[in-house]
């Protein structure tokens, strides 16, 4: 998954690599450029689009794990990974110096995922719910979102609409607290374990069309 940064690394003078090495990393010749781009424009882009490819792909590792266990160790995994490029990146000072873009966009990986799964990094979750099965959550039978949504307005507060004064928020928690309380606690209605993103998605204060909508909602 971190090749392409170890195979970039292997030559430290990027600006002069050989027709060999461009091939091999997949940046064509800076005299092919696209004009008005220059190389180390065009290495921006690249490094940006890679990281982005990584981070889904650890996010697909991920979820594709069952068990809070598993979650938990493919992420220390994951994190490790992050980790020690970053850190062979850093003590690289000619790269470090010049082309530190590489680092900050793997950075910015490591913080979306301890951001967003720190809990079940740390271990947090309940053992004993972890190694249970599902018949020991409760079955959620409605939509996944109008749960999720009403434990958003029990967080944050519901919104009445126009002219209405909105209700006042009831619990006091993070976003990770109401996450780990849905994760640990439901299954949905055809008996499957809740997804850590689509949780944080109906949760995400900033994507209100992920949530129920008047008239589907559970009203406070």
């Amino acid at each position: 998954m971190f090749e392409f940064y170890k195979v970039l690394q292997s030559n430290k003078r990027v600006s002069i690599l050989n027709e060999a090495y461009y091939e091999l990393i997949g940046i064509p010749d800076p005299d092919n450029l696209i004009k008005g781009l220059t190389f180390v424009d065009y290495l921006k882009s690249e490094s940006l689009s890679k990281s982005k490819e990584i981070l889904t792909k650890i996010e697909l590792q991920i979820e594709n794990n069952n068990s809070a266990e598993g979650i938990s160790l493919m992420i220390n995994l994951k994190l490790k990974e992050l980790e020690d490029t970053i850190l062979s990146l850093n003590t690289d000072t000619y790269f470090n110096d010049e082309y530190h873009f590489f680092i900050t966009d793997l950075e910015n990986i490591r913080n979306i995922l301890l951001n967003k799964y720190d809990f079940l990094r740390k271990g947090q979750t309940n053992k004993s719910i972890a190694n249970s099965s599902a018949n020991n959550k409760i079955q959620w039978l409605g939509k996944t979102n109008v749960l999720a949504t009403l434990l958003y307005d029990l967080w944050k507060g519901q919104e009445k609409g126009k002219g209405k004064p909105n209700t006042p928020p009831m619990l006091k928690a993070d976003k990770k607290d109401i996450e780990r309380l849905l994760i640990e606690n439901f299954i949905d209605s055809k008996g499957e374990p809740l997804t850590v993103s689509t949780i944080s998605d109906y949760l995400n204060t900033s994507k209100p069309e992920k949530r129920a909508k008047i008239g589907t909602r559970i009203e406070l």
